[in-house]
C-alpha cells in the first residue's frame, strides 16, 4: 500500500520548467461548496488577456463544460484567464442559482452573501483583463423581430449579447465597436452551422438606456467590464431547447475560437475531451489507515468511524466531487467526518452522479 500511495501522489507533480511559467492555477476559497478554481495561460509570444468564463449559472453546462476545455490549452500568443465554474455549488445542485443570482451581484460593494466572495474575485480578474466571454445557455432563440413565443427579442438562445453597440472607453481612449465585433465573428461562425435556427445573431440589450427592457443587466459581469473595467465583454449563449450537448459545445469553442483570432490570441494545441466521466480509484482515510476504493467496492466501517476522502481520481481534472450523504457538505473532499450510521459516497462530475460507494457499519 506504501509503494501504491507514493505511486498515485506523485502523479501530476512533473512539469517542465517551460510549463510552470506558462500555466497557473490558483484555488480560492479551498474546501468549501463555492470553491473557486482558476486558470492562467500565458503564451510564448506576448499580448491580449482573454478572460473566458462559465458556470456563473449552475443549470448551463454548455457554458462551463465549454470554459472547462480552455484550461488544458497551451498558447503560442496572447493569454487567458479561464473560470470553468463560476458558481460551483450551483452546478453540483444543478440549480441556476442557491441565494441570489450571482450575475446580478456585480454592483454590490459589500459581501452579503457567499456569491459576492465569488464576484469580488471574478471582479479582479475582469480587471486583469483585455476582453470577457461570459459562457451561458438560454431559452429559446433570439430573433430580432417577433416569430413566436420560442423566436422573439425576449429570447436568449443562439445569440451574442453586448450592453451597447459603441462605447468610448476611458482605458483606452477608444471607440469599442462591440457590435462589429461581435458580427464578424457570428458571420464566420455561422458559415459552420447547417441547421438555420441553430445560426447566432446579434443582440443589443442596451443595458443602460432608461428604456431597456434588460435593465437588470446593469449588475451583471459584462456590465461591469464594460462600463468600469473598460474593455470589451459578450454574453454567449447557445440555446437551452438544443438537446445535442455535445453540439452546443462545439458551437460554443467555434464562437470563443473566432473571438481569440480577432483578438491575435492564437492557439498551441486546443484540448477537447466530451468522454463520459468514470470514476477510476477513490482514496480513503479510514481511522488513521488508507482504503483504495472503485465504484462497485463497499466500504465497511466501524461506528463512529472516522473518515478522510483523500484522492477522487477520475478521467476528468475539475468539477469533481463526493458527497458523504448525511455528513459533511456538499463536496466533503479532504474532511474529517465521524460514521454514526451507514451511508453512502456519491461521486459527482459537476451535477451528473458517475459513482455511488456504499458506507456501511460493520
Amino acid at each position: 500500500m506504501t509503494f501504491i500511495l507514493a505511486i498515485i501522489m506523485s502523479i501530476g507533480l512533473l512539469s517542465s520548467s517551460d510549463d510552470n511559467k506558462r500555466f497557473e492555477h490558483k484555488v480560492y476559497f479551498e474546501k468549501t461548496d463555492h470553491e473557486l478554481n482558476v486558470f492562467k495561460i500565458h503564451g510564448r509570444k506576448s499580448g491580449p488577456t482573454l478572460m473566458i468564463m462559465g458556470g456563473i449559472h449552475g443549470d448551463e453546462p454548455g457554458g462551463y463544460i465549454s470554459a472547462d476545455m480552455y484550461a488544458d490549452v497551451r498558447l503560442k500568443k496572447g493569454n487567458i484567464i479561464v473560470v470553468p465554474r463560476a458558481n460551483f455549488l450551483s452546478i453540483v445542485k444543478n440549480k441556476r442559482q442557491i441565494n441570489d443570482d450571482e450575475n446580478r451581484r456585480f454592483d454590490k460593494s459589500k459581501p452579503e452573501m457567499y456569491e459576492d466572495e465569488v464576484v469580488t474575485v471574478l471582479k479582479g480578474l475582469i480587471d486583469e483583463s483585455d476582453f470577457l466571454l461570459n459562457l451561458h445557455e438560454g431559452s429559446g432563440f433570439y430573433s430580432p423581430v417577433y416569430v413566436d413565443d420560442m423566436h422573439n427579442p425576449n429570447r436568449f438562445g443562439q445569440s451574442i449579447i453586448a450592453d451597447t453597440d459603441v462605447y468610448h472607453s476611458p482605458k483606452c481612449d477608444c471607440d469599442l465597436r462591440l457590435q462589429d465585433m461581435a458580427e464578424k465573428v457570428i458571420e464566420a461562425v455561422n458559415e459552420n452551422i447547417e441547421e438555420p435556427e441553430y445560426r447566432f445573431s446579434f443582440s443589443n440589450h442596451n443595458t443602460a438606456s432608461k428604456d431597456s427592457t434588460h435593465a437588470g443587466q446593469k449588475e451583471s459581469a459584462t456590465y461591469y467590464a464594460l462600463y468600469t473595467a473598460g474593455i470589451p465583454a459578450f454574453g454567449v449563449e447557445t440555446s437551452k431547447n438544443i438537446d445535442d450537448l455535445e453540439l452546443k459545445i462545439e458551437m460554443h469553442t467555434m464562437v470563443i475560437n473566432e473571438f481569440m483570432a480577432q483578438m491575435g490570441i492564437e492557439l498551441e494545441n486546443p484540448s477537447v475531451n466530451v468522454a463520459p466521466p468514470i470514476l477510476k480509484y477513490m482514496l480513503v482515510k479510514v481511522n488513521g489507515r488508507y482504503r483504495l476504493l472503485t465504484g462497485k467496492d463497499t466500504l465497511y466501517v466501524p461506528r463512529k468511524a472516522q473518515i478522510k476522502i483523500k484522492i477522487v481520481e477520475t478521467n476528468y481534472p475539475r468539477g469533481i466531487t463526493a458527497d458523504v450523504l448525511g455528513l459533511g457538505t456538499a463536496n466533503d473532499v479532504g474532511k474529517l467526518l465521524t460514521v454514526t450510521k451507514s451511508t453512502k459516497i456519491v461521486v459527482k462530475k459537476d451535477s451528473q452522479v458517475i459513482a455511488e460507494i456504499p458506507v456501511k457499519i460493520k
